[in-house]
């Protein structure tokens, strides 16, 4: 069977979730990459340490796209365990039924994925897309060969498009 419905999981700590995130997540969505955006608020990341609890990071994303068209998974919070890439595949792919899958990644984290957790099993599951800025290249020499992996450049916000939301570093933040 060919998988038609091509889900894209956007995972990371979202401690807190701030427009940058909505920004990027509003242009994945004009994309029309995939049938369905899926943002995963990381329970316990085990690469870098929060300040919000998982529930509160949890409730900032829901709050933060709830006029946006995007599914928001609890499945990493729900675990009370190490947030691994790898687990939440498994269960998103249970969920979502046969289909194609991309994780998006910053560009920093791709050029660490070799550090994450069965990595070589993770990338015969998923396709990654790297979100750069307008200017970055990423080396392809610097990731592993069995990652199946594309660039995509986002270009970031810019505060003439949002001036008055921007005054204040206060509504840098998600409210």
């Amino acid at each position: 069977m060919i998988a038609t419905n091509r889900y894209g999981i956007f995972g990371g700590t979202f401690d807190p979730v701030h427009n940058g995130h909505i920004h990027l997540v509003k242009k994945l969505l004009d994309s029309n990459l995939f049938t369905q955006l899926i943002v995963v608020p990381a329970g316990e990341p085990w690469q870098r340490p929060t300040i919000a609890s998982a529930p509160h990071r949890l409730e900032m994303v829901r709050r933060a796209c709830e006029e946006l068209d995007v599914a928001i998974s609890d499945c990493e919070v729900k675990r009370h365990s190490p947030s691994y890439a790898i687990e939440t595949v498994k269960e998103l792919k249970a969920t979502y039924g046969p289909a194609s899958f991309t994780w998006i990644l910053g560009s920093d984290a791709l050029l660490g994925i070799e550090s994450w957790r069965s990595i070589r099993e993770l990338a015969v599951e998923v396709d990654f897309v790297g979100i750069t800025r307008p200017g970055f290249v990423v080396n392809p020499d610097l990731i592993p060969d069995f990652v199946r992996w594309k660039a995509l450049e986002i270009g970031a916000l810019r505060s003439e498009e949002h001036t008055s939301e921007l005054q204040s570093p206060c509504n840098l933040v998600c409210r």
